[in-house]
């Protein structure tokens, strides 16, 4: 596919740290899922960055540009408080101008962030930590930017789904009601507050693309039964079928207010893609394992926040834990 040479917005903080080597290093980023107030791109794209020369806030300028021309927003970078994440490493603007390479020695291929914020949404995976070597007289033609064809039908099926996957999503989704099944969180005694006690964990709230996918499915006429069959069950490996019904019809009394202005055709095809999106995500990050102790996760917090450390007396040490009981 073509490549497009994308500009950094003049203004933005991007500066060369070594400029004066013979090579330098290209890292490709795939961006994808991008959203903001006018809808969604039709297309993940590849971003592809030097290095030596470009930073974080150049990746997020590129991003913006590319939802200007598909006007998707009219809103600048600077128009909401944003972050981005990647891998262990969260960037809250402005303080993620800084210098990609201050980051390219734990840059790896397949790490995973997202960038969020009022005006926009998208999700960033490391394609080629080194993508190539170039010579200093071809440094001046990137930032690339290159269009991904999402190729999904407009069919309520699970074509868009490998075999090996949907093996791999169904022993994910048994691991997870092992989880929830078993005594695996830390609660409050009710008779005894300050008491806690092990109990089944508690499921989180619908929310986010959850809730968009079924609604788009639902904007686009598609029956839960083959929904859930199709797409759902792959894309919420976490969710058993029943709880996923009742909030299938809990919100068909709001569905209207997604895919609007879209075709059934188009409403299908972003449910599917968005559904590939959350089952990667379920799929890289496996099931949770049983809590600490609350007792412990807040002594960690604590000696992480130099509040205390081997040297602290076991009185010091024990006031402290009750001075931050209300973080637990």
């Amino acid at each position: 596919m073509e490549s497009i040479r994308a500009s950094v917005p003049t203004g933005g903080p991007s500066e060369a740290s070594n400029l004066n080597e013979t090579t330098f290093t290209v890292c490709r980023f795939l961006v994808k899922d991008l959203h903001a107030k006018n809808g969604y791109a039709d297309s993940d794209f590849y971003v592809d960055l030097v290095v030596e020369k470009h930073t974080l806030y150049d990746l997020v300028s590129i991003v913006f540009g590319i939802l200007h021309a598909n006007k998707l927003t009219d809103d600048g970078i600077d128009s909401h408080l944003w972050s981005l994440n990647l891998g262990e490493t969260k960037f809250s603007e402005p303080w993620c101008r800084r210098v990609l390479n201050s980051i390219a020695t734990s840059l790896s291929d397949g790490q995973q962030g997202g960038f969020e914020g009022e005006s926009a949404s998208f999700g960033v995976v490391v394609e080629k930590s080194v993508l190539e070597e170039i010579e200093a007289s071809t440094i001046q033609s990137y930032p690339k930017t290159i269009p991904i064809s999402v190729e999904v039908s407009s069919n309520i099926d699970d074509d868009w789904v490998a075999g090996p996957t949907k093996f791999a999503c169904e022993e994910l989704r048994s691991n997870w009601d092992m989880y929830y099944s078993g005594d695996n969180a830390w609660k409050r005694c009710k008779r005894n507050p300050k008491k806690w006690i092990l109990g089944k964990p508690s499921r989180t709230r619908w929310e986010g693309d959850e809730l968009r996918i079924m609604g788009l499915l639902l904007s686009a006429g598609a029956k839960f039964k083959e929904s859930w069959r199709s797409v759902l069950r792959y894309a919420f490996p976490d969710r058993v079928e029943s709880g996923t019904s009742y909030q299938w019809y809990q919100l068909r009394r709001d569905a209207s207010c997604y895919g609007q202005n879209m075709s059934v055709e188009k409403c299908v095809r972003l449910a599917k893609r968005l559904a590939r999106s959350s089952m990667q995500k379920f799929l890289d990050g496996g099931v949770p394992r049983r809590e600490a102790h609350p007792q412990v996760r807040l002594e960690a917090n604590l000696r992480k926040r130099g509040l205390i450390d081997d040297t602290t007396s076991p009185a010091t040490k024990k006031e402290r834990l009750r001075t931050f009981q209300g973080e637990l």
